[in-house]
């Protein structure tokens, strides 16, 4: 083995090592959260900037449960505390129990807002009520009505939510009712929608791609608010971690616009396991005036749930809509999302089979290894092929060695003199690129993964597979990231294009090395693909060679 070989081995290894013990010591500490019997401490905590500070008294809580999930309702400020999904734990939490989307951060959860002044004042001081205290739904009671009333001078103010048992939609309507015999011009200035700010995630630290989103009209995904987009007509606005999401989506008469908020925390750290802590989505409704006696109904339907793809296509908007709302959308699969979707139909339909995910994923490999069989055995033999020059290429490389032109024209010459494309090797490749980002986003993407087992130690597809973390350094022993590289190496050795391959591929030796490294984070369903699609290439290596022999 070179000497070489074995400096870059080492040094790798300490850059391995280092860089998991720096990731433990930089990691936020674990979460600070506050109890849910005492969220009314909260708004010590999180400190909004230009906004209106809700009064948080929490005395009375109206609550709701279906199959699905259990919601909680202040009953004095009409706001959701709380959303726990049934059917999704919380990770990294003993004993594992329903993971709740509205964090410790999140106390404007439906809260109406008001552009008019008085009209707001008035809202900061009064009370809602709620028509019942508590709302319990099964096969038999599928759908019910919880209704929260204030009263603003003469304008009267109802916010009514529907909620059905099997479905994680709720419809909304907010109902404004002169009750004097003359116009009420206040509602004229329109109000605002607000939810967050933040919501729940399984990652310690805020993920760029997720947060606070819109979409518009024009069917473009808006993750940040600028000056150019005020009075952008929107289908939707929410706020979506990597699994779940909260969305608000208008009755699209409303011609309601949107903007995402920033407020301010009174700490220094940021809160773990809560994604964008800081930022909410506001729903801005533009209104008009009520004539005397007069009555306003604005639909809206609210989404809090997990982030599948089949379940997300089904949400429509309220009322009768021009534009599909394509809320599907709130999963970030990339340039390659269409392809990303077809890769997610056949690991579902393989799951239905199998009941497994892990085996689905294995099955998947199968199939586009199939698919690309053609492919990669015009691959192989480009490489075997060029592999049988390289001894007369090293004789040119000599015989030109100082005069690059000619070496290039003569190396040419001999690829055409034997049939050979260099470029026929790197085709293939190419063209599988697509399929393997697309499944690669698929995997990293899909709630589906989440919690999914597969076999002994692997008992999260969604994480690594840590089988045990070494005591004071915290390193973590991974398999799969192991057996992949060790595939990865074989196959390079029976391929010729790893430590014995002369020229230009001699730096291909050290890949197996490199995707080691950079596999030993990611999800234990990313790195069992990889490890299934190297032991089929090696299989077809073995055909091909006997074939060639």
């Amino acid at each position: 083995m070179e000497r070489r070989f074995i400096i870059a081995v080492v040094l790798m290894g300490l850059v391995m090592v280092g860089w998991v013990i720096l990731q433990a010591k930089l990691a936020p500490p674990k979460r600070r959260g506050i109890a849910p019997e005492k969220r009314e401490e909260r708004v010590q905590e999180v400190k909004p900037v230009q906004i209106s500070k809700p009064k948080m008294r929490r005395e009375k809580i109206v609550t709701v449960e279906t199959d699905l999930y259990e919601a909680r309702f202040d009953a004095e400020d009409a706001v959701a505390v709380g959303w726990k999904l049934k059917r999704y734990l919380k990770k990294h939490v003993e004993p594992p129990e329903p993971i709740d989307l509205i964090p410790f951060t999140a106390i404007y959860c439906l809260q109406l807002d008001f552009d008019d002044p008085e009209l707001q004042w008035a809202l900061a001081e009064a009370k809602w009520e709620a028509d019942k205290g508590k709302l319990v739904l099964t096969k038999e009671n599928p759908k019910g009505t919880i209704t929260f009333r204030t009263r603003l001078g003469q304008l009267l103010v109802q916010k009514r939510l529907t909620f059905y048992n099997g479905s994680y939609v709720v419809d909304m309507d907010l109902v404004f009712k002169n009750l004097s015999s003359q116009p009420h011009p206040n509602l004229a200035d329109g109000y605002r929608l607000r939810w967050g700010p933040g919501i729940t995630t399984d990652s310690k630290k805020p993920v760029r791609r997720y947060g606070p989103c819109a979409m518009t009209v024009r069917g473009q995904i808006k993750r940040k608010w600028k000056e150019k987009d005020e009075g952008e007509e929107v289908l939707w606005v929410a706020l979506n971690s990597r699994y779940f999401a909260a969305a608000i989506i208008p009755d699209q008469d409303l011609k309601a616009t949107f903007r995402i908020a920033e407020v301010s925390t009174g700490e220094g750290t940021v809160p773990t396991y809560v994604e964008s802590p800081q930022k909410m989505v506001e729903l801005i409704v533009p209104g008009a005036g009520l004539p005397p006696n007069g009555e306003r109904v604005d639909r809206f339907r609210v989404y809090v749930g997990p982030k599948v793809n089949s379940i997300l296509k089904q949400v429509e908007a309220p009322g009768n809509p021009i534009y599909k709302i394509r809320l599907n959308q709130l999963i970030n699969y990339g340039f390659f999302g269409w392809l990303s979707r077809i890769m997610l139909g056949l690991m579902v339909a393989f799951h239905k089979l199998t009941g497994n995910y892990g085996i689905a994923i294995i099955l998947l490999t199968i199939l586009i290894k199939i698919v690309f069989h053609p492919l990669t055995v015009k691959s192989l033999k480009s490489t075997k092929r060029m592999q049988e020059l390289q001894p007369e290429i090293a004789k040119l490389r000599e015989r030109y060695r100082d005069d690059p032109q000619r070496l290039n024209q003569a190396i040419m010459k001999l690829y055409k003199e034997h049939g050979v494309n260099p470029m026929s090797g790197c085709w293939p490749l190419l063209l599988q690129l697509p399929i393997f980002w697309a499944l690669f986003t698929t995997l990293r993407e899909s709630i589906e993964l989440r919690g999914a087992k597969f076999i002994w130690w692997i008992k999260d597809l969604s994480e690594p597979d840590t089988v045990w973390t070494l005591p004071w350094l915290g390193i973590p022993l991974r398999i799969l990231p192991i057996l992949m590289g060790i595939s990865m190496f074989y196959q390079q050795r029976i391929s010729g294009t790893g430590a014995d391959a002369g020229g230009g591929m001699r730096l291909m030796k050290y890949l197996p090395l490199i995707f080691t490294f950079f596999f030993y984070g990611f999800p234990s369903g990313l790195v069992l693909y990889w490890l299934c699609n190297n032991l089929l290439t090696i299989a077809q290596q073995y055909a091909m060679n006997r074939w060639i022999r």
